[in-house]
């Protein structure tokens, strides 16, 4: 079987890739709205079509765009001519991408356009999710979405914990696994699956921010907020990986330390299992995080004490975070997306507080958490490492290459 990447690397020029991840990125574009977004002339732009059309990588949209000029001239309607748009071709190829969270595991089959296909979800108590177990419930998916795809190139898991570049799971502390080699199991289970690859979920979640529409600034922190939390670090355009890829794990540091103690690490304090445990203690009955949200919108003083005491070490976080990487802006997702969104305003001021003078106070992004998050951002970040042809980003195995003119 040829070389996926290598075929593409070696096919595709530098102008092509860029218009690739512009389509990516962007959505369909017209010819005349790519060569503007590219500053290229638009015959450069109509011979890089050209080529992709043949390989039936993109393909005319089904709908026209308007070209609108980006800017208006006297004497002009702006109305420009209609446009026939350039989109993916959505049978080209497709993804797959897992969440494996903590109770649950959630996969989504993606075209190349987008699209989603098919979606699963499965409810597992955290006490039996052992490594066995979960490797065996998510090749059972894999192979329930494999079966309904079209030209699957690969899937990626998103895990919340510590994983090395081999897909063993160093850590993951909220359901005592240790050197769990998740990749072997899974290989063992799918042996002809194709390409498998697990990373952290804050990595992932950043990396998909920093492939969207959206602008952040050339340094922030993306911080996906669970059961643990964990931040994706970048600086100066570049994620920060770390020595051993291990960088980012923000919940395994030290905050509300008092003068003669240890204090307490902040998954400990800020995570969604301590967060059930102080409202345990306070006597309140709640299921999950919309129902404490309920209560701090009712005025409920426990509940509101349980969100002013989150947001402090929340706050001590990000006044250290702002200080060592002078961040532009700080993004937060996750499942603790309600409670985030009601205490945000309390976490932007306690954090001005704590900041030294001179230090500038970073944007606050709150991003709403939606159900299949997370594995839409592995789906991202696998196509972009399939549009690129990049080696670092894909797994080990490969599958069988575009064929470009």
């Amino acid at each position: 079987m040829a070389n996926d990447t290598d075929t593409l690397t070696r096919q595709v020029g530098a102008t092509e890739r860029r218009l690739l991840q512009a389509l990516a990125r962007h959505g369909p574009q017209s010819r005349a709205q790519l060569a503007r977004r590219l500053d290229v002339m638009r015959s450069t732009i109509g011979t890089q079509v050209s080529k992709l059309l043949d390989a039936q990588l993109l393909r005319e949209a089904p709908h026209q765009i308007h070209n609108t000029p980006q800017v208006q001239r006297p004497n002009r309607s702006g109305a420009g001519r209609p446009g026939s748009a350039i989109e993916f071709n959505p049978k080209h190829r497709s993804f797959i991408g897992v969440d494996l969270g903590i109770g649950y595991v959630r996969a989504a089959l993606v075209d190349l356009a987008g699209n989603v296909l098919q979606h699963r979800a499965q409810i597992v108590p955290s006490d039996q999710q052992t490594p066995e177990r979960m490797s065996r419930m998510i090749a059972q998916l894999l192979a329930s979405l494999k079966a309904q795809a079209t030209s699957l190139e690969g899937a990626l898991i998103s895990v919340p914990g510590q994983v090395n570049t081999s897909g063993t799971i160093l850590r993951l502390p909220l359901i005592d696994w240790r050197d769990v080699e998740f990749r072997a199991l899974l290989d063992r289970e799918l042996p002809d699956f194709g390409p498998i690859s697990i990373d952290n979920d804050a990595r992932i979640f950043a990396k998909g921010e920093l492939l969207s529409p959206e602008e952040h600034g050339s340094s922030a922190i993306y911080f996906w907020m669970d059961a643990g939390i964990g931040a994706g670090i970048v600086v100066n355009d570049t994620l920060m990986t770390g020595a051993n890829g291990l960088a980012g794990e923000v919940g395994h540091t030290f905050v509300g330390r008092a003068s003669g103690t240890v204090g307490s690490r902040l998954d400990d304090k800020a995570g969604l299992p301590a967060l059930f445990e102080q409202t345990r203690s306070a006597g309140l009955h709640i299921e999950t995080i919309a129902d404490l949200a309920r209560l701090i919108d009712q005025g409920d003083p426990d509940a509101l004490t349980i969100l002013s005491d989150w947001t402090s070490v929340i706050s001590e976080t990000c006044s250290s975070l702002a200080s060592i990487f002078d961040p532009n802006t700080m993004i937060f997702s996750g499942p603790l997306a309600s409670l985030l969104q009601r205490g945000l305003p309390q976490i932007q001021a306690k954090t001005e507080e704590l900041l030294f003078h001179g230090t500038v106070m970073p944007s606050l992004v709150l991003r709403e958490h939606a159900h299949l998050q997370l594995a839409l951002s592995c789906v991202t970040v696998l196509r972009d490492a399939y549009l690129k042809g990049d080696t670092r980003s894909r797994p080990q195995q490969t599958a069988a290459p575009p064929q470009l003119a």
